[in-house]
């Protein structure tokens, strides 16, 4: 039986329609239901698989994150995922057992599957790369098991460190820390608030920073800005954040990260920030912001999830949480600020802006000196032409000429 692997370097290349309906089942807890067996169109509004269609995207998203699984060609060894269905038992391993350390999931999930079967278990590092696949279905989220460094975590690009000790739940908690709450509620309507979102929308990214605007499917990328670069990544998959806000949506307020984990896929909070920052602030409706995005989909910058409007049943009262940022507070910020003061980019702008940054006081009071020897060089002209001035009424005095031309008129009289 273990040779028969070694002829497999793609287990998970195909993916049929039944692994992604388990995949639903086994993410959002959708249930089986006799009408959607063969066209999800005859089922009701209320059955979750009426919506199976718009996940189409998310699924070529999954099917493209599968197929990349390559297992360690060892011969005798089993693969960590030999199909699809061993990929879904490591979902619902993590959405039950949130708490509970990498490791010893690891452990526990792999001695109960091989305690009986010849083949040898996997290697260790086939069955990590097992783990981090089903933590990136789950989260939306890259993660590696590997150290990363420091500054290009800060940049969101690469996938974030998942050590052996740390549950999936930690896992969320290191890689999307809260920041100071920012507000960009439409309702208070101040002048600050309205300059803000105005200066956040696609139009101003675009044209006033001079940025572009990049898709990702990792939701952790989201409003990730490379001010080098020049470009801003914006979350694509809708369908996801709305599925998600349903099944959380019976949990209250004081629900922790394990216990959306058990239902969803992400803390719900992030979600409806995710959500809000790409429908009122990026892309509002009715402008030219929105034309934009209907552009750039139609280019295939983006994806038609893109267009997917909210779902009104996702909140558990109007308003929830709407303009309020806890989670990308630090992302809108820093892209706030880029936008006010665009870092340059062309050969020129940077040269200029290493020049004035390495010698601004010196220039400063080059400058200064140079204004003091102009004021000085004009009082000096102002003062020669004085002495002229002076010198000429000395040489010239008007006062004789005067008496000279009026003595005859006196001696005539």
């Amino acid at each position: 039986m273990g040779t028969d692997y070694d002829d497999e370097p793609y287990p998970l290349k195909k993916t049929t329609e039944a692994d992604l309906r388990a995949l639903s089942q086994v993410l959002w807890e959708w249930h089986d239901c006799p009408a959607a067996t063969g066209s999800a169109s005859s089922c009701g509004e209320t059955c979750p698989w009426s919506r199976f269609g718009k996940l189409v995207h998310f699924h070529a998203f999954y099917k493209r994150l599968a197929a990349s699984y390559v297992p360690s060609m060892e011969y005798g060894y089993a693969p960590a995922l030999r199909c699809h269905s061993d990929l879904f038992d490591i979902v619902k391993c993590l959405k039950e057992q949130p708490d509970e350390s990498r490791t010893q999931l690891i452990l526990q999930y792999f001695d109960a599957r091989h305690r009986t079967n010849t083949p040898k278990p996997p290697p260790p590092e086939d069955q990590t790369r097992a783990f981090s696949l089903a933590a990136q279905v789950v989260t939306m989220v890259r993660c590696s098991d590997e150290s990363v460094d420091i500054s290009v975590l800060e940049l969101s690009t690469q996938p974030i460190p998942w050590p052996g000790e740390m549950s999936i739940s930690q896992f969320l908690l290191s890689a999307f820390p809260l920041a100071s709450p920012l507000s960009l509620a439409s309702p208070r309507r101040t002048k600050e608030i309205l300059d803000a979102r105005s200066l956040l929308s696609a139009e101003a990214i675009v044209k006033i920073g001079q940025l572009r605007l990049q898709p990702t499917d990792d939701i952790r990328s989201h409003l990730s800005l490379d001010a080098k670069a020049g470009t801003v990544r914006i979350y694509q998959h809708m369908s996801v954040l709305n599925e998600h806000l349903r099944a959380t949506k019976s949990l209250s307020d004081q629900a922790t990260i394990a216990d959306t984990i058990r239902v969803g896929n992400m803390p719900r909070q992030l979600a409806l920030e995710v959500l809000d920052s790409i429908h009122t602030i990026l892309f509002p409706a009715w402008s030219k912001s929105h034309d934009m995005l209907q552009d750039l989909v139609a280019k295939g910058t983006f994806n038609q999830d893109m267009l997917q409007l909210a779902a009104r049943d996702i909140r558990r009262h109007k308003g929830e949480s709407e303009g309020e940022y806890r989670y990308l507070a630090s992302k809108l910020r820093d892209l706030l600020e880029e936008v006010k003061n665009p870092t340059p980019r062309g050969r020129f702008q940077q040269w200029f802006e290493r020049r004035v940054a390495q010698r601004y006081f010196m220039m400063a009071t080059i400058g200064g000196l140079l204004v003091a020897i102009i004021l000085g060089v004009l009082s000096l002209g102002v003062g020669i032409f004085q002495a002229w001035l002076a010198y000429m009424a000395w040489k010239f005095p008007a006062t004789s000429d005067v008496a000279t031309s009026s003595a005859p008129t006196s001696s005539a009289s």
